[in-house]
């Protein structure tokens, strides 16, 4: 049985994610969790 070849493809590298500041981090975790708390208080 033959072999079966595979044609190269080129991918080009991924584009970079920006980085997050840790100050940014936190004042959106801290308005994540008052919204949380405050739109389904029962729940959690």
């Amino acid at each position: 049985m033959a072999n079966i070849r595979k044609a190269w493809v080129f991918s080009p590298p991924k584009p970079v994610a920006p980085k997050v500041s840790a100050q940014v981090k936190a004042d959106l975790q801290q308005k994540a969790d008052e919204l949380v708390e405050t739109a389904i208080p029962g729940l959690i």
